[in-house]
């Protein structure tokens, strides 16, 4: 933390909203030198063009990779389903006049400045895709060779094209296969590839649908992707393909670390309950929302001890009390949707509740409310997890006169838990020497937008931070910034398309101009001036008293005395009143900061502020936050707090 105390000083500095243009007009800059052991901080999207065949030759829109360029993306990563370029089914035989279409899209990213990066999304023996593939990539020795083929011919096609403009990714999200197996099928395609053109650079997806890196990949000299779909039931919330999702709560972010599901004793490694501590003041009525029960399950729920909801459910055929009948002929059991509530009246004084599954399979629940007997309003909790395999792991505290928080949680999903969760095991392997990447991430359309927002301002934030490339699964499409279809936002016509200006303002503002502190200090204290010992965050390059990790909060410049828009306190109305603003400048171009105004009457005892700043921008690089606080009574001194958010070693 970096604690500093605001002077009085007059206003000097006129807020004016500012905004951003959506263009950032350009000759693309040169494309980033790119090695399998150091992949560029790349951002851009994913094109569906060649992703689904669907008969004849689909085409690149050249305005697609302009549009790219123009806004400051330099990458496009192109899934593709081989049966496109087959000529009739057979898996041997190419379609010159397909491919050449693929040739003008790898031209069109030369052109315009676009890092052009083919992938196998179906691959001979393997997708993720319906329908799935007759034969088995994994131990179907003619897959393999026919696989290592399409690649060859690629590797052929485009020998002798840099890098920094072009790369191959092998195939798309590999399931939860043994990593001999996997490295098995890599090394094949590898060697196909470089028997034609050994610098090739090839990317490999991390097993388990591309979230679990592979260390075993090392030796094969390949870099690696992963995904950004975490949590999947925020990103994939009533997604079309996704079996069950419609029965999901709404998103929320950030969210309690809560799991969705509620295992019985034919589950013992997840089973677990879901507890509550509380001190009701009055009988209060609890209801939870069973969406889908599997074979077996009972519901029971106990208040200090004592049962107060005991609910056996037995799917099977024909009417009864769930909604629809599911049957799954792999397991021959019933997994019915029942949609419905269940409740019990947790008696005045309660201050434990244990809500679980003590007999059979396993079941879900979409929320859990609370209400005085009474009468009054409902506090509701939702799930925050989809996954599955999660136990329930934290008590919930429960404050029934609380109106603003009732529900309190140890732990929760935020942008602490991505970073833990989801880039931490690939900060590890690129400290192993291998390059990574977000091949795809993103939220589709049914996720409320602020939700949405929020969730991708901390994946952009994360993936800043460790300094990771990216690629939206959409650059047009229900993830994406354009013509994305959401019923709950309004769009701005540009270039013929709908865009979502909220969404590709949040995009562009981490492309390039957002910045971690360790890419601003290469720009603002560069090596070749400033010694290492003088540019880290708690140091103080020129002496001025003010450290470099103010600076780059504050939006100074650390090679300059601070004498200008430092901290002040701006008395309002009356000069006598008790009403007073903190007011600050802050950075724009930041990653991660936090920062807190305190106060104090005798400068050993302080305590927060709290209030919600407001924030008007002053240019496109800094803003003025203004904090109500009062000057009432005793002689009362502030100070400003910032901390730094850790980030991942430099690769």
């Amino acid at each position: 933390m970096f604690p500093l105390r605001g002077p009085r000083l007059p206003l000097t500095v006129a807020a004016a909203l500012l905004t951003m243009g959506l263009l950032r007009a350009q000759t693309p800059s040169p494309l980033p030198a790119a090695s399998w052991d150091h992949l560029p901080a790349w951002r851009g999207f994913n094109l569906q063009t060649f992703f689904q065949s669907g008969g004849g030759t689909p085409r690149f829109q050249e305005a697609d990779f302009r549009q790219m360029s123009d806004l400051g993306f330099d990458f496009v990563r192109i899934p593709m389903d081989y049966r496109i370029y087959i000529r009739s089914g057979n898996w041997t035989n190419f379609s010159e006049t397909t491919l050449q279409e693929l040739d003008r899209a790898v031209s069109l990213g030369r052109t315009h400045g676009i890092h052009v990066c083919l992938n196998l999304h179906r691959i001979p023996g393997y997708t993720v895709a319906t329908p799935p593939e007759a034969r088995n990539l994994f131990t179907d020795p003619e897959a393999q060779q026919v696989a290592a083929k399409h690649w060859a011919m690629f590797a052929r096609r485009y020998a002798g094209i840099p890098n920094e403009n072009l790369s191959f990714n092998l195939f798309n999200e590999p399931p939860d296969v043994t990593p001999a197996a996997y490295s098995n099928v890599v090394a094949i395609l590898c060697a196909a590839i470089r028997e034609v053109d050994p610098g090739r650079l090839i990317i490999a997806d991390g097993l388990g649908y591309g979230r679990v890196p592979v260390p075993e990949l090392i030796p094969l000299k390949v870099a690696q992707a992963t995904r950004g779909y975490t949590p999947f039931g925020l990103t994939h919330y009533r997604a079309s393909w996704v079996a069950g999702s419609d029965q999901w709560s709404e998103p929320q972010w950030p969210s309690p670390l809560i799991p969705n599901f509620l295992y019985g004793p034919v589950k013992p490694e997840f089973r677990s309950a879901l507890n509550f501590k509380t001190t009701l003041s009055g009988p209060t009525t609890l209801r939870i929302r069973v969406t889908q029960v599997s074979d077996r399950s009972r519901l029971v729920v106990r208040a200090n001890g004592v049962s107060v909801l005991n609910h056996l459910f037995v799917p099977g055929p024909g009417t009864g009390e769930w909604s629809e009948v599911v049957y799954v002929p792999e397991y021959r059991i019933y997994q019915n949707r029942y949609d419905r509530d269940y409740t019990a009246t947790l008696p005045a004084g309660t201050t434990t509740v244990s809500i679980a599954n003590t007999e059979g399979d396993w079941m879900t629940f979409r929320e859990i409310g609370l209400r005085p007997v009474a009468g009054g309003d409902e506090d509701v909790l939702r799930p925050g997890v989809t996954d599955w395999g999660v136990k329930q792991s934290q008590t919930v505290t429960y404050r029934d006169q609380d109106p603003v928080a009732p529900f309190r949680f140890t732990s929760a999903l935020d942008r602490a838990w991505l970073w833990k969760e989801t880039l931490a095991p690939w900060i590890a392997l690129r400290a192993q020497g291998v390059g990574v990447m977000v091949g795809e991430w993103g939220c589709h359309q049914n996720t409320p937008h602020r939700v949405a927002l929020d969730w991708m301002r901390d994946a952009l934030t994360n993936f800043e931070l460790a300094g990771l490339g990216w690629a939206v699964w959409n650059f047009g499409g229900s993830f994406g910034p354009l013509d994305s279809g959401r019923t709950d936002v309004t769009y701005e016509p540009w270039q013929g398309r709908k865009v979502d200006r909220k969404m590709m303002d949040l995009l562009q503002d981490f492309c390039g101009h957002r910045e971690a502190y360790h890419r601003w200090k290469d720009r603002m204290l560069p090596p070749a001036e400033v010694s290492s010992g003088l540019s880290g965050p708690e140091a103080d390059a020129n002496g001025d008293g003010w450290s470099n990790g103010l600076c780059y909060a504050l939006g100074l410049d650390p090679r300059q005395s601070a004498t200008g828009g430092l901290p002040w306190l701006e008395v309002l109305g009356d000069p006598a009143g008790t009403g007073a603003e903190f007011r600050y400048l802050a950075s724009r171009r930041e990653v991660g900061t936090s920062s807190r105004v305190r106060t104090s009457t005798d400068l050993k005892t302080w305590e927060d502020v709290d209030a919600i700043p407001s924030v008007a921008p002053v240019s496109t690089d800094r803003e003025e936050r203004r904090i109500p606080v009062s000057v009432e009574g005793a002689p009362r001194y502030f100070q400003l707090q910032v901390e730094l958010a850790p980030e991942a070693p430099a690769p």
